[in-house]
């Protein structure tokens, strides 16, 4: 049936999208840190969209590109915004593993 050995919590290995990446230095200075996950910092991204207010009014997949912080992270944003759903695109360039 059951051993009486309890048995050792397994350790969370922190791998794929959970493991933590070194930011560039300009998307670090937006988000405040050197090192976080992919999930944290797409979820920090948006938190600062919104925030700022930087949603397209009119269609509020875009995410518009104006504060100077923003462009040296999204220097290729075609007509000043960029489309939400693609943000990892962008971000990829400024993420190298840890």
């Amino acid at each position: 049936m059951g051993s009486d050995k309890a048995e050792a919590p397994k350790a969370k290995r922190g791998g794929g999208l959970t493991a933590e990446v070194k930011l560039s230095s300009e998307l670090a200075a937006i988000l405040g840190s050197n090192k976080m996950p992919r999930t944290q910092v797409v979820k920090k991204m948006w938190e600062i969209f919104k925030s700022r207010g930087l949603q397209d009014p009119s269609d509020k997949r875009y995410i518009l590109i104006k504060d100077a912080d923003m462009k040296k992270v999204f220097p290729d944003a075609e007509n000043g915004r960029v489309l939400g759903f693609g943000l990892m695109k962008h971000l990829k360039p400024h993420m190298t593993t840890a």
